[in-house]
Formats: structure tokens, C-alpha cells, sequence
């Protein structure tokens, strides 16, 4: 059975671009935990137990190295800083996520028969 790339990237990748982009807010934009944390829809407490490794954000160790999630959470972070986010920005991070799903999925051991490309522009 194939699976939708959409549900592995709202499953694996999407929870590792949010840690990512937390961990960009606060450290590059100097945002609080709690400001960070209301931007992003989660608690303080669960981002403060994913910023200090109390708790494991799944498939961060090899989803990290893949330069275009980096880039695209960098991207994502900065719009939210500058206050130019909207659901466009999204759209957008997952047209470019699509675009690199060889990639991502390489790192995830995956293999591309088993996954459905579904995007269509």
C-alpha cells in the first residue's frame, strides 16, 4: 500500500520544522518560550522539554541535516519574526518540501515505490 507523502510530512517532517523553528525564534530573534510557544500552537512546558532534550522531537537527528528542511525552517521563522506569515508562507514550505521528497525520504529510509507523490500545482 502506498503511502500519501502528505501523511509523512504532517507525521515526520512538519513536528521537525516546528522544533526547528522554536529553536530559531528563541535563539536568533530572542523571542521568549512562551512567546514562542503561543506562535506555534504548542505549550511552554512541551517547549521547554523539547529544547532541553527532556523529550525527543522523533526523526530530528536525521531530518536536520537535510538542507532544505534547515532552510525552510529558517525561512519560516524569519517570516514569523517579521510578522509576514500567513497560510500562503505554509503552502509554500510544503510546494518546496514536495519538490525535495527524493531527498527527505532518503533520509528517512524510505523508499520512493512505497510513498504516493500526490502534489499537484
Amino acid at each position: 500500500m502506498l503511502t500519501p507523502f502528505c501523511e509523512i510530512l504532517t507525521k515526520k517532517i512538519l513536528p521537525v520544522i516546528r522544533f526547528l523553528v522554536a529553536r530559531e525564534l528563541i535563539e536568533e530573534y530572542n523571542l521568549t518560550q512562551l512567546e514562542t510557544a503561543r506562535l506555534l500552537g504548542v505549550s511552554q512546558p512541551l517547549l521547554n522539554y523539547y529544547l532541553t532534550g527532556r523529550r525527543k522531537v522523533k526523526y530530528l537527528d536525521k531530518l536536520s541535516k537535510v538542507p532544505v528542511i534547515v532552510e525552510q525552517s529558517k525561512r519560516v521563522a524569519k517570516a514569523i519574526a517579521s510578522g509576514e506569515f500567513d497560510k500562503v508562507s505554509i503552502c509554500t514550505v510544503c510546494k518546496t518540501l514536495h519538490a525535495h521528497a527524493p531527498e527527505i525520504l532518503r533520509e528517512l529510509n524510505m523508499d520512493m515505490d512505497n510513498v504516493l507523490l500526490n502534489y499537484r500545482e
